[in-house]
Protein backbone atom coordinates (compact mmCIF):
# COMPACT_ATOMS: atom_id res chain seq x y z
CA UNK A 1 0.00 0.00 0.00
CA UNK A 2 2.95 2.31 1.00
CA UNK A 3 4.27 1.91 -2.16
CA UNK A 4 1.17 2.11 -4.38
CA UNK A 5 1.24 5.60 -2.60
CA UNK A 6 4.15 6.70 -3.20
CA UNK A 7 4.15 6.13 -7.12
CA UNK A 8 0.99 7.55 -6.92
CA UNK A 9 2.00 10.72 -5.10
CA UNK A 10 5.26 10.85 -7.25
CA UNK A 11 3.20 10.50 -10.51
CA UNK A 12 1.01 13.50 -9.01
CA UNK A 13 3.81 15.55 -8.38
CA UNK A 14 5.25 14.86 -12.09
CA UNK A 15 2.28 15.76 -13.29
CA UNK A 16 1.23 18.91 -11.55
CA UNK A 17 5.02 19.96 -12.41
CA UNK A 18 4.42 19.45 -16.50
CA UNK A 19 1.18 21.07 -16.16
CA UNK A 20 3.24 23.88 -13.92
CA UNK A 21 5.80 24.30 -16.86
CA UNK A 22 3.11 23.91 -19.86
CA UNK A 23 0.96 26.56 -17.87
CA UNK A 24 4.42 28.83 -17.96
CA UNK A 25 5.33 27.96 -21.23
CA UNK A 26 1.75 28.96 -22.48
CA UNK A 27 1.87 32.31 -20.50
CA UNK A 28 5.03 33.57 -21.76
CA UNK A 29 3.95 32.63 -25.39
CA UNK A 30 0.30 34.47 -24.64
CA UNK A 31 2.62 37.23 -23.66
CA UNK A 32 4.63 37.58 -26.71
CA UNK A 33 1.50 37.73 -28.90
CA UNK A 34 0.14 40.47 -26.76
CA UNK A 35 3.23 42.24 -27.66
CA UNK A 36 3.08 41.95 -31.02
CA UNK A 37 -0.45 43.14 -30.89
CA UNK A 38 0.12 46.58 -29.22
CA UNK A 39 3.39 46.94 -31.74
CA UNK A 40 0.78 46.51 -34.60
CA UNK A 41 -1.40 48.40 -33.46
CA UNK A 42 1.04 51.21 -32.76
CA UNK A 43 2.27 50.55 -36.65
CA UNK A 44 -0.61 50.54 -38.49
CA UNK A 45 -2.10 53.83 -36.83
CA UNK A 46 0.56 56.08 -37.80
CA UNK A 47 1.52 54.44 -40.94
CA UNK A 48 -2.27 55.40 -42.14
CA UNK A 49 -1.74 58.86 -39.64
CA UNK A 50 1.04 59.62 -41.40
CA UNK A 51 0.04 59.15 -45.17
CA UNK A 52 -3.21 61.19 -44.81
CA UNK A 53 -0.98 64.16 -43.07
CA UNK A 54 1.37 64.16 -45.79
CA UNK A 55 -1.88 64.14 -48.59
CA UNK A 56 -3.53 66.93 -46.25
CA UNK A 57 -0.30 68.82 -46.68
CA UNK A 58 0.11 68.52 -49.80
CA UNK A 59 -3.73 69.05 -50.70
CA UNK A 60 -3.51 72.30 -48.55
CA UNK A 61 -0.35 73.41 -50.29
CA UNK A 62 -2.27 72.69 -53.79
CA UNK A 63 -5.24 75.44 -52.14
CA UNK A 64 -2.77 78.21 -51.64
CA UNK A 65 -1.46 78.45 -55.15
CA UNK A 66 -1.77 81.40 -56.69
CA UNK A 67 -1.76 82.86 -53.57
CA UNK A 68 1.02 85.22 -51.33
CA UNK A 69 2.17 81.98 -50.01
CA UNK A 70 2.72 80.36 -53.22
CA UNK A 71 6.19 80.04 -52.82
CA UNK A 72 5.76 78.12 -49.77
CA UNK A 73 3.29 75.53 -51.40
CA UNK A 74 5.60 74.77 -54.54
CA UNK A 75 8.05 73.72 -51.74
CA UNK A 76 5.51 72.11 -49.59
CA UNK A 77 4.33 69.93 -52.91
CA UNK A 78 7.75 68.71 -53.68
CA UNK A 79 8.95 67.73 -49.73
CA UNK A 80 5.09 65.80 -49.54
CA UNK A 81 5.58 64.38 -53.26
CA UNK A 82 8.61 62.88 -51.95
CA UNK A 83 7.73 61.34 -48.93
CA UNK A 84 4.23 59.94 -49.99
CA UNK A 85 6.74 58.22 -52.80
CA UNK A 86 8.84 57.44 -50.00
CA UNK A 87 5.96 55.99 -47.81
CA UNK A 88 4.52 53.91 -50.62
CA UNK A 89 7.76 52.11 -51.81
CA UNK A 90 8.30 51.30 -48.18
CA UNK A 91 4.89 49.62 -48.06
CA UNK A 92 5.42 48.17 -51.26
CA UNK A 93 9.04 46.57 -49.95
CA UNK A 94 7.32 45.25 -46.73
CA UNK A 95 6.59 41.67 -46.99
CA UNK A 96 5.41 40.84 -43.62
CA UNK A 97 1.53 41.92 -44.85
CA UNK A 98 -1.63 40.30 -45.42
CA UNK A 99 -2.94 39.68 -49.49
CA UNK A 100 -5.89 42.03 -48.21
CA UNK A 101 -2.91 45.13 -47.45
CA UNK A 102 -0.78 44.19 -50.48
CA UNK A 103 -4.04 44.34 -52.58
CA UNK A 104 -4.84 48.22 -50.81
CA UNK A 105 -1.44 49.06 -51.06
CA UNK A 106 -1.52 48.73 -54.64
CA UNK A 107 -4.46 50.52 -54.63
CA UNK A 108 -2.82 53.50 -53.00
CA UNK A 109 -0.26 52.75 -55.54
CA UNK A 110 -2.78 53.34 -58.19
CA UNK A 111 -4.67 56.76 -56.73
CA UNK A 112 -0.98 58.13 -56.14
CA UNK A 113 0.08 58.08 -59.49
CA UNK A 114 -2.91 59.08 -61.29
CA UNK A 115 -2.87 62.29 -58.13
CA UNK A 116 0.78 62.82 -59.07
CA UNK A 117 -0.01 63.07 -62.86
CA UNK A 118 -2.72 65.56 -62.53
CA UNK A 119 -0.59 67.20 -60.28
CA UNK A 120 2.21 67.09 -63.28
CA UNK A 121 -0.53 68.81 -65.51
CA UNK A 122 -1.60 71.23 -62.83
CA UNK A 123 1.93 72.84 -62.68
CA UNK A 124 1.88 72.96 -66.45
CA UNK A 125 -1.80 74.72 -66.60
CA UNK A 126 -0.48 77.19 -63.49
CA UNK A 127 2.55 78.09 -65.15
CA UNK A 128 4.90 76.33 -62.64
CA UNK A 129 1.86 76.71 -59.81
CA UNK A 130 2.00 80.61 -60.02
CA UNK A 131 -1.68 81.13 -61.26
CA UNK A 132 -4.66 79.75 -59.33
CA UNK A 133 -6.50 76.33 -60.04
CA UNK A 134 -10.29 77.08 -61.32
CA UNK A 135 -13.03 75.92 -59.43
CA UNK A 136 -13.04 72.44 -61.35
CA UNK A 137 -9.75 71.20 -60.61
CA UNK A 138 -9.87 72.11 -57.01
CA UNK A 139 -13.10 69.67 -57.07
CA UNK A 140 -11.13 67.30 -58.81
CA UNK A 141 -7.88 66.99 -56.18
CA UNK A 142 -10.42 67.62 -53.58
CA UNK A 143 -12.29 64.28 -54.55
CA UNK A 144 -8.50 62.82 -55.12
CA UNK A 145 -7.06 63.44 -51.90
CA UNK A 146 -10.51 61.71 -50.40
CA UNK A 147 -10.02 58.59 -52.06
CA UNK A 148 -6.27 58.98 -51.25
CA UNK A 149 -6.79 59.41 -47.89
CA UNK A 150 -9.96 56.67 -47.47
CA UNK A 151 -7.80 53.81 -49.22
CA UNK A 152 -5.13 54.92 -45.70
CA UNK A 153 -8.08 53.61 -43.52
CA UNK A 154 -8.53 50.32 -45.39
CA UNK A 155 -4.80 50.13 -45.13
CA UNK A 156 -5.33 50.41 -41.35
CA UNK A 157 -7.92 48.50 -41.04
CA UNK A 158 -6.07 46.01 -43.33
CA UNK A 159 -3.16 45.72 -41.44
CA UNK A 160 -5.71 45.65 -37.75
CA UNK A 161 -6.46 42.09 -39.37
CA UNK A 162 -3.25 40.81 -38.70
CA UNK A 163 -4.29 42.22 -35.07
CA UNK A 164 -7.34 39.85 -34.92
CA UNK A 165 -5.49 37.09 -35.96
CA UNK A 166 -3.06 37.65 -32.92
CA UNK A 167 -5.68 38.60 -30.40
CA UNK A 168 -7.25 35.35 -31.35
CA UNK A 169 -4.35 33.00 -31.15
CA UNK A 170 -3.85 34.63 -27.51
CA UNK A 171 -6.98 34.01 -26.33
CA UNK A 172 -6.85 30.89 -27.94
CA UNK A 173 -3.19 30.11 -25.44
CA UNK A 174 -5.32 31.62 -22.52
CA UNK A 175 -8.18 29.19 -22.50
CA UNK A 176 -5.68 26.79 -23.04
CA UNK A 177 -3.86 27.34 -20.26
CA UNK A 178 -6.73 27.87 -18.22
CA UNK A 179 -7.81 24.88 -18.80
CA UNK A 180 -4.80 23.32 -18.10
CA UNK A 181 -4.65 24.47 -14.80
CA UNK A 182 -8.21 23.26 -14.11
CA UNK A 183 -7.32 20.00 -15.57
CA UNK A 184 -3.87 20.25 -12.91
CA UNK A 185 -6.11 21.36 -10.01
CA UNK A 186 -8.63 18.29 -10.84
CA UNK A 187 -5.99 15.59 -10.56
CA UNK A 188 -4.65 17.30 -7.53
CA UNK A 189 -8.33 16.93 -6.16
CA UNK A 190 -8.57 13.55 -7.41
CA UNK A 191 -5.39 12.25 -5.89
CA UNK A 192 -6.66 13.23 -2.47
Amino acid sequence: FHRRLALLVVGLAATVLICVSLAVVVQRDASDKLRQLAHVELEAAALAREFRGDVDDLHGALLRIGTEAAEDSIVVIQQRRQKLNEWLSERQAATNGSENERRIVQQIATELRAYLVKLDALSVSTSGFIERPDRDTVVMFDDSANRLQSIADDFAAAHDEELRGLLQASLNSLLWMRNLVFVCLALLLAAI
